[in-house]
């Protein structure tokens, strides 16, 4: 559970989720958060903020504010 927090400024160079990345049976349940100006390195495909792959994902009212992949070949999000 993530509730009230800011992610800002953060970089993934490695895998997908410039703010919050994860692979396998996660549950992600964020609410009354904030994720601005995250990335994603040239080369990682993914969600530029939050990729869960293979999991569940619930978000409430939160805000995404120019969150970026800096790769041709990846997803925004």
């Amino acid at each position: 559970t993530v509730a009230r927090s800011t992610f800002r400024n953060n970089v993934n160079q490695a895998f997908a989720g410039g703010a919050i990345g994860s692979r396998g049976a996660v549950t992600y349940d964020i609410s009354d958060s904030l994720f601005v100006d995250n990335r994603i390195a040239f080369g990682v495909i993914g969600g530029t903020a939050i990729s869960a792959d293979g999991g569940s994902l619930t978000v409430r009212r939160s805000t995404f504010r120019n969150n970026r992949n800096e790769s041709p070949i990846g997803n925004g999000g």
